[in-house]
């Protein structure tokens, strides 16, 4: 399990838990940019946001992976929600990860500092359910 930088704090974490529990994304009001994690500012100057949950069935738009400590890392940009956000990929080999795919939302542990401080969030795995998340608030 990888270890946070040393710069985060219990309010910093604690300032992401929307968007790392929910996959809250902000959506510029004049522009119609979508941000994750949400922006306090958009590119083009407006910092009026819509918020949005964008929990979901998401499609794998590219990945990487590496193999640290035995675990198989799988960065994804996934999307989701009219936006491609980065997200962590689990229960998948990566010879069996294909472009186009469809993926779930999981709940997991994503790393403990060294103080202790453990942070959970959602991440995706290959569909395996039929739930429908377009109800889930």
């Amino acid at each position: 399990m990888k270890e946070m930088r040393n710069s985060e704090s219990v309010p910093e974490s604690h300032r992401g838990i929307k968007a790392r529990y929910r996959l809250l994304m902000g959506e510029c009001t004049k522009c119609g940019k979508k941000s994750f994690p949400p922006k306090g500012r958009c590119v083009c100057g407006c910092n009026s946001f819509r918020y949005f949950s964008a929990i979901g069935i998401a499609k794998l738009h590219s990945y990487t992976w590496r193999n640290e400590d035995g675990d198989i890392v799988a960065p994804a940009d996934i999307e989701l929600g009219g936006a491609v956000i980065p997200s962590r990929i689990t229960d998948v080999e990566p010879s069996e990860l294909k472009i186009g795919m469809e993926l779930e939302p999981t709940f997991r542990r994503l790393r403990q500092s060294r103080e202790g401080l453990i942070d959970y969030g959602l991440v995706f795995r290959p569909k395996v359910t039929n739930i429908n998340f377009t109800n889930i608030t």
